[in-house]
């Protein structure tokens, strides 16, 4: 019978670490580093090219639990059940809207969420 372990050592110790561990002979030694290939490499580094620095987003605001009441136009987290049954009862309650209508209306709401940023 044999057990298993996960270790966690330092970068700078690693190499001598590794050296040490393949002379006992009886570890078995797992890489589970997935291989990224190149051709994915290149398409990451295309998209880092092409990112800007206004459309990205500070994490400290995304692992926060929203409190703020939640935009249909532009949703910064998923939402809830609860939220999900009241823009259905708030659909089946309105009037209905031409497309173009509908357009018009989106179309400044986005007018004005855009302002706000």
């Amino acid at each position: 019978m044999m057990k298993e372990i996960t270790l966690k050592i330092p970068e700078k110790n690693f190499a001598f670490f590794m050296e040490l561990v393949k002379k006992l002979g009886f570890v078995e030694i797992e890489d589970n580093a997935i291989e990224v290939p190149e051709h994915h490499k290149k398409i990451i580094k295309e998209r880092l090219k092409k990112l800007k620095k206004e459309d990205l987003l500070e994490w400290n605001s995304l692992s926060k639990p929203s409190t703020e009441k939640y935009n249909w136009i532009n949703p910064s987290r998923p939402a809830t059940d609860k939220e999900i049954e009241q823009m259905l009862d708030e659909c089946e309650k309105s009037p209905l809207l031409s497309s173009k209508e509908a357009r018009k209306l989106t179309m400044k709401e986005l007018k004005e969420w855009r302002a706000k940023r």
